[in-house]
């Protein structure tokens, strides 16, 4: 449950089966970003939620060791932390998993199986390190939030190409490859000012889906807020502010937040 809070995004620690504080707390975010009790407790709903099978059971046999040591190596090689690269199932693997089966648009299960290792050597879909490293670098001089800029594209990056190519008209597909490089370095996109941040999250405000967060700079609640708004609309998700996204709140029928009602 940790490692796939982690690969959500949401910062719940290290994955070592202890639920603590940072735990519960990011536990509560996903749930009140998913719609479910924000009661920060584990629970059958949270789990399957999360494509996590409770119970005692263990469903992710569905490889034999070579075809699991494989998926895990090509799984890094994408941008998805899997673990160590031994033959045998754990949570964090599973995590990387459901996080590329996500990101490829395919169904969420979490495991691996034959068809998943070749649609992963299939689709490389990952750039190597140095186009990798001037695509991060470029997204963010345009304001896009990814991240260390380490020539890993993880999911925090992948969402930020999305934002991003959502914003000038690209199929947002989350790749990262030369064409979307070349389309960057092009580009005469603005990054997002503070000025402008500051009014998205004073929109978010009034919707009612962001407190106590503001001034034009990004924190954890703001993306969890745009996160929310985003899954609400049906927008492509991705915790992201961009013009696209302000455009859009802009249309919206907004109270003044303290405003009294008449």
């Amino acid at each position: 449950m940790q490692a796939a809070l982690n690969v959500a995004g949401y910062s719940a620690g290290p994955a070592d089966g202890a639920l603590g504080p940072k735990s519960r707390a990011a536990i509560r975010r996903y749930q009140s970003d998913n719609n479910l009790g924000a009661t920060g407790e584990v629970n059958g709903e949270l789990l399957a939620s999360l494509g996590i099978a409770s119970g005692r059971q263990t469903p992710l046999k569905a490889a034999g060791a070579e075809v699991i040591r494989a998926t895990k190596k090509e799984l890094q090689a994408h941008g998805y932390a899997s673990g160590d690269l031994s033959g045998t199932m754990d949570p964090t693997t599973s995590a990387a998993i459901r996080a590329y089966q996500s990101d490829a648009g395919l169904e969420v299960t979490g495991e691996a199986t034959d068809a998943l290792l070749e649609h992963l050597r299939r689709n490389s879909g990952n750039a190597d390190t140095q186009v990798a490293l001037n695509i991060e670098d470029q997204l963010q001089r345009h304001g896009y939030l990814v991240g260390p800029v380490d020539g890993v594209i993880d999911t925090q990056t992948r969402q930020a190409i999305r934002a991003y190519q959502a914003d000038v008209g690209l199929s947002a597909t989350g790749e990262a490859d030369d064409r979307l490089l070349a389309h960057l370095q092009a580009s005469d996109a603005k990054p997002l000012t503070p000025n402008a941040i500051a009014e998205t999250q004073w929109l978010l405000n009034g919707l009612g889906y962001l407190k106590g967060e503001g001034g034009g700079i990004m924190g954890a609640k703001s993306t969890a807020a745009i996160r929310s708004y985003q899954s609400d609309r049906g927008f492509t998700v991705t915790g992201q502010p961009s013009m696209e996204l302000l455009s859009k709140l802009r249309s919206e029928p907004i109270r003044e937040p303290g405003a009294d009602s008449f």
